[in-house]
């Protein structure tokens, strides 16, 4: 089932960028090549984190706003294929880090995104910029939401990591608390004033 699944997901992920690259081309009138667009569009995301689907996202609310002044909506729709891209990066990131389930959930909103080009108007509504800006800050939002808690219980494991080892080797060992911050670097991927901070808080609670 695993396998099937990492199948499918490359699959799927494969048809995204081949869709994306069509719509590149059809929104810019450019005929680039698959290389350059992976170079302009995929690549920056996938491997260096920048720009994000987030940060992108918030450049998608300022174009529906620009664009029911300017009457062109070639922006907004250019826009939305970077927010899927930038997201379709993160899918292919996740894959090669192994994090199937954050690449399927990447994945799944750079296909919704990719979905709403049928629905950008050609002329200008105000009620649609008001629409567009409060969904893309209520995602935004979200996503943000969704981070600080991975990374809430991402610490929170390490640092229990930390603590039943300290129950472990602290007072068998003898051991200072600057002794046990600096063994504490071979187990858990922390700064040493981290360490320390939970070898103190270790010695508080006991």
């Amino acid at each position: 089932m695993g396998k099937e699944n990492a199948d499918a997901l490359g699959i799927l992920t494969g048809q995204m960028l081949n869709d994306l690259f069509e719509m590149v081309q059809e929104v810019t009138e450019e005929q680039i090549k698959p290389e350059e667009f992976a170079m302009r569009y995929v690549q920056p995301t996938m491997y260096h984190g920048r720009p994000s689907s987030s940060v992108i996202l918030q450049e998608y609310g300022r174009a529906v706003e620009a664009a029911t002044h300017s009457g062109s909506w070639r922006d907004v729709r250019l826009c939305v294929i970077r927010v899927a891209a930038a997201q379709t990066a993160e899918s292919l990131s996740g894959i090669k880090r192994g994090d199937r389930e954050a690449a399927w959930n990447s994945l799944s909103q750079a296909q919704f995104w990719l979905g709403t080009l049928c629905d950008i108007p050609k002329e200008p509504s105000s009620e649609l910029s008001s629409m567009a800006t409060e969904q893309a800050t209520r995602i935004i939002s979200q996503r943000a939401r969704n981070a600080a808690a991975k990374a809430h219980a991402e610490n929170r494991a390490i640092r229990d990591e930390a603590y039943a080892w300290l129950d472990e080797h602290f007072d068998r060992e003898k051991m200072t608390v600057s002794r046990a911050a600096e063994a504490l670097q071979k187990i858990v991927p922390v700064e040493l004033s981290t360490r320390l901070t939970y070898v103190k808080n270790w010695k508080k609670s006991r």
